[in-house]
């Protein structure tokens, strides 16, 4: 500090004698199980599944981490009468009004999904509505449906799903200096 003028210290100082301002800071988990309708191909329901971790970044904005399974039509010229299954991550925003009775949100992922050997780009957006479960609105449950897109699936194309299931979301808020 030999080469500090006492202009920078006492600015020093008295950025360090203001109190930071307490902001609350929510964090959640949101487990997501429904079944996907194939829109692409002529094929049945499969189950699917996601868990997204979320952080507020405001009252009405919050970013996601997403990880998803979703079970998917068999591959044209396939060997194997299963279905296949997708390995999928990524991010994106929720949007939401703030703590209500009820809790419009919409989201929206990028993604990369595994299907077997290759990696593939994906997309998804969604809209839903929470309920709350119990006093302490700690928990929300409520109705989803979900537009999912793997860019390039296979020869024919991508694969597009309509997901359609639960959400189960647990909250909590924590106080932050900001």
């Amino acid at each position: 500090m030999k080469n500090c003028s006492a202009g920078a210290r006492l600015a020093a100082l008295a950025l360090l004698a203001i109190p930071a301002a307490a902001r609350a800071v929510d964090v959640g988990l949101k487990v997501e199980p429904a079944l996907a309708l194939p829109l692409s191909q002529p094929f049945g329901v499969d189950g699917t599944g996601a868990l997204k971790g979320f952080i507020g970044l405001g009252p009405w904005v919050d970013a996601a981490g997403t990880l998803l399974i979703l079970g998917l039509p068999t591959m044209a010229g396939s060997l194997s009468p299963e279905s296949a299954r997708a390995w999928g991550g990524g991010g994106g925003l929720v949007l939401r009004l703030p703590i209500s009775a009820t809790r419009p949100w919409l989201d929206a992922d990028a993604l990369f999904v595994r299907t077997g050997l290759l990696g593939h780009f994906g997309f998804a957006v969604a809209a839903g509505l929470s309920f709350p479960l119990g006093e302490t609105r700690s928990f929300w449950l409520g109705p989803f449906v979900r537009y999912l897109q793997i860019v390039g699936y296979d020869a024919s194309g991508d694969s597009k799903s309509l997901i359609v299931g639960l959400s189960l979301e647990a909250t909590a808020s924590f106080s932050a200096a900001r």
